[in-house]
């Protein structure tokens, strides 16, 4: 009995929070689609609902803004120039500014400012970030790493953008009764079965 509740209860949770779609790669290099007012960004149509926006490893890990890195500690952080996970992303009226230092140019991933001496360095951290936005109807979304000289950037950024199922407030009240429910059977069976 124990197992069948378990799995009744796995499949509640999936079936309430589980992305109703998969996942769509957006593929930003760090020369094609960088610049500092989204004119060369890449640009998603998409339909109304909430979605989640994060890092994944797909055609990029990091980007760089510069062709080396300089003064890095020994663990391969704080350095004066070096690796990255950022970007900037319009979605209806609103701008998000996201990952290292809030994906606004010129700030890396470290509070004091300092970047990462390797791509894969910078990606680990990069799990940290995750943006939700929500289109009240269908529209566009527009993706690009925020920065000005371009001429010595490296690498890029992949993004991954899911439609996430969120679950109506008014349906929330009949979901945790069905939890309790499922509950008090487990109890009663268990109760039942030890005597």
């Amino acid at each position: 009995m124990r197992k069948i509740t378990t799995l009744a209860l796995a499949a509640v949770t999936a079936l309430v929070f589980a992305a109703s779609a998969g996942a769509t790669v957006v593929n930003l290099d760090g020369h094609a689609n960088a610049s500092t007012d989204g004119s060369t960004a890449k640009t998603l149509s998409l339909g109304a609902g909430t979605y989640e926006v994060m890092f994944t490893q797909d055609q990029y890990m990091a980007f760089s803004r510069w062709n080396s890195n300089m003064s890095c500690a020994g663990d391969g952080t704080h350095c004066s120039q070096g690796w990255e996970n950022s970007a900037v992303f319009t979605a209806g009226a609103q701008t998000f500014y996201f990952g290292d230092s809030d994906g606004n140019g010129g700030y890396g991933p470290n509070a004091d400012g300092s970047y990462y001496d390797s791509a894969a360095r910078s990606f680990a951290h990069a799990g940290i970030y995750s943006q939700l936005f929500t289109l009240g109807t269908a529209g566009n979304v527009s993706f690009y790493i925020f920065d000005d000289n371009l001429s010595d950037n490296r690498g890029g950024i992949s993004l991954s953008v899911t439609k996430v199922d969120v679950p109506e407030p008014a349906g929330l009240p009949f979901l945790l009764a069905g939890i309790g429910a499922i509950g008090l059977l487990a109890y009663k069976r268990r109760k039942s079965a030890s005597l």
